[in-house]
C-alpha cells in the first residue's frame, strides 16, 4: 500500500530567465576581451633600441627572448635578432665628403661588423643636425639625432637580408653624406641635401 502524504509536496520556484535584450549588454565585453587577447602583432613602431643592447638583443616582433622584454624601453624588444648597434667612443678621424661616384662593393660574406660614418661638407651658416635611423627588415635597430660627424658600428651576429641607414636633415643647411664600410671596403654611400640613404648589398 503506497505511503500517505501528510504534507503537500514542496514545489521548486520556477527558474527565472534573463530577458532577450540582456544579451546585448554581455556581447561588447566579450568582443573586447577577444580583441585584446589577439592584438600581439607588433610593428616597427613598437620597437625600442638601446646602444648597450649588445648581442642579447632580439626580434622586435616578439615579446620573448633571452633577456625577457629587452634592455631599453618597455617595448616588445630591443633591436632585431642577431643585429645590434654599438657606439664608437674612441678617437675617430673622418675623411672629407667623398666626391663624384665612389666605387662600392657588396658586403663580403664573412663580414661581422659594419662601420657607419655620417659627415657633412664644410658649412657656412647654421650647423646641420640630422635624424639617423638604422633599419633591418623594416624594423628599427637604432635611432639618433644630432650634428655630424657621427660614427657607429653595426654588429652582424646573424646576416640580415637587407639593411639601411637613412639620414634626414633636420635643421641647418648643406649636404650630408652617409657611408658604410666593411673593414676598409666602401659598401654604400649616398649624399643629399634632404635624405641620404645607404643600402649596402648584403
Amino acid at each position: 500500500m503506497p505511503p500517505v502524504l501528510t504534507t503537500p509536496p514542496v514545489r521548486r520556484p520556477p527558474r527565472r530567465r534573463l530577458p532577450g535584450w540582456a544579451a546585448f549588454f554581455l556581447i561588447p565585453p566579450l568582443l573586447l576581451g577577444i580583441s585584446n587577447n589577439g592584438s600581439e602583432d607588433f610593428t616597427a613602431e613598437d620597437c625600442s633600441y638601446s646602444v648597450d643592447a649588445g648581442p642579447g638583443s632580439f626580434d622586435c616582433a616578439t615579446d620573448t627572448g633571452p633577456e625577457g622584454a629587452g634592455v631599453g624601453n618597455p617595448a616588445p624588444g630591443d633591436g632585431v635578432s642577431g643585429v645590434w648597434v654599438q657606439e664608437i667612443t674612441d678617437s675617430t678621424s673622418f675623411a672629407p665628403v667623398l666626391a663624384g661616384k665612389p666605387r662600392i662593393a657588396p658586403v663580403p660574406a664573412d663580414t661581422r661588423v659594419l662601420r657607419v660614418e655620417i659627415v657633412t661638407a664644410e658649412l657656412v651658416g647654421d650647423p646641420l643636425e640630422a635624424q639617423v635611423d638604422t633599419r633591418v627588415g623594416g624594423f628599427s635597430v637604432d635611432s639618433r639625432y644630432g650634428p655630424p660627424p657621427q660614427a657607429f658600428e653595426i654588429h652582424l651576429d646573424e646576416r640580415p637580408p637587407d639593411l639601411s641607414v637613412s639620414v634626414l636633415v633636420g635643421s641647418g643647411s648643406g649636404s650630408v653624406q652617409c657611408r658604410v664600410y666593411a673593414d676598409d671596403r666602401l659598401v654604400a654611400v649616398n649624399t643629399s641635401d634632404t635624405v641620404a640613404t645607404c643600402r649596402p648589398a648584403m
